[in-house]
């Protein structure tokens, strides 16, 4: 990539080159690493964030200055994540909330996974409670009608697959409500049923599908950049040659404002898709 930036008052050019589209991701993982508040939300995305970069901390853009700052953070970070489990296994949105939130809890799962998954220490009793819990509010998907709770339940399949526990059946449930899932919910499901398997047509034909959204099946989660962001995770999981990565690539950078996504799911899914 090659980026060039006029500088103010001399009429000159610097020229930056970069062999990964990470170099464009500096603001966005900036902004991860410096929100303020410590809710599942934004610690799960700045986990999210610091583990992607974990081997590259030269794209954290002086948020973080040495590797054993990088890795106290993370540790921080996990332990502060899992402060907000209660009885039921599940994550509240804040440390001392009793009532657990699937989403919350779905998401927040994807980074200890992930963090296992790059051979960290995590609590293991904890994290399987917290599967546990997932799996334990999938029962009576067929019947849920808020457009919310469908689509939670497609990011806690996916989450499920992710952690190598893939739900099979509920993937079947949830095939059978194609109208009901927004976009995002859609991509979440073709990444659950990715990673349940080898990549099958059945994920591809989820994201290409031609039925219609309903009316009130927008996301609830996220932001369109997080949407974008989400069904290039899957294409990539899928098919990475097929021509929509690239178009989906263009698009997400597009969506850029001020070198970021202006929000905490904008800026993690984004960090993770394109990297």
């Amino acid at each position: 990539l090659v980026a060039a930036q006029l500088l103010e008052g001399h009429g000159q050019a610097t020229v930056r080159i970069a062999n990964t589209r990470l170099g464009e991701l500096g603001t966005a993982a900036g902004q991860l690493v410096a929100y303020p508040y410590g809710c599942v939300e934004q610690t799960t995305s700045r986990l999210l964030a610091l583990l992607v970069l974990r081997e590259q901390p030269g794209f954290l853009r002086g948020a973080v200055t040495n590797q054993p700052q990088l890795e106290a953070m993370i540790r921080s970070g996990l332990t502060h994540l899992l402060s907000m489990q209660n009885r039921e296994g599940g994550l509240g949105y804040w440390p001392g909330s009793h009532a657990p939130t699937l989403w919350g809890s779905a998401y927040g799962s994807l980074a200890l996974t992930l963090a296992r998954r790059e051979g960290l220490t995590i609590d293991e009793p904890a994290y399987e409670r917290l599967l546990g819990f997932l799996f334990g509010q999938l029962p009576g998907t067929s019947q849920v009608t808020e457009p919310h709770a469908v689509e939670e339940r497609c990011l806690a399949l996916y989450a499920l697959a992710y952690a190598d526990r893939p739900q099979a059946s509920y993937h079947d449930v949830l095939l059978a409500r194609m109208p009901d899932l927004s976009t995002q919910a859609r991509a979440w499901l073709a990444l659950a049923v990715a990673t349940s398997a080898d990549p099958s047509n059945l994920a591809v034909e989820i994201l290409t599908t031609k039925v219609p959204l309903q009316a009130d099946s927008e996301s609830w989660f996220g932001n369109e950049a997080s949407d974008t962001a989400i069904r290039l995770l899957a294409w990539l999981r899928v098919r990475p040659d097929d021509p929509a990565v690239e178009v989906l690539v263009a698009e997400l950078l597009r969506a850029r404002q001020n070198a970021h996504w202006m929000s905490t799911q904008g800026n993690a899914w984004a960090l993770l898709a394109l990297s």
